[in-house]
């Protein structure tokens, strides 16, 4: 997979996990949060780690590191 395909993977795991914080955030019900806890939190935890790690390797490429 190419590090283009990776971000871009990366960004719609974070955004998906910022709109459910916002749907969470705005209703405010039990139910929002648990679908904002289960759904919400572990994509932008994937997103970030995705990110994290495509950075890690570029710079590990390019003798940053």
């Amino acid at each position: 997979m190419s590090g283009i395909k990776r971000l871009r993977i990366a960004i719609v795991l974070v955004l998906i996990g910022v709109i459910t914080e916002l749907v969470a955030f705005v209703d405010l019900l039990p139910g929002t949060f648990m679908v904002f806890l289960l759904i919400g939190l572990p994509c932008m935890a994937l997103g970030m780690l995705i990110y994290i790690v495509h950075v890690w390797r570029q710079l590990r490429k390019k003798d940053a590191l």
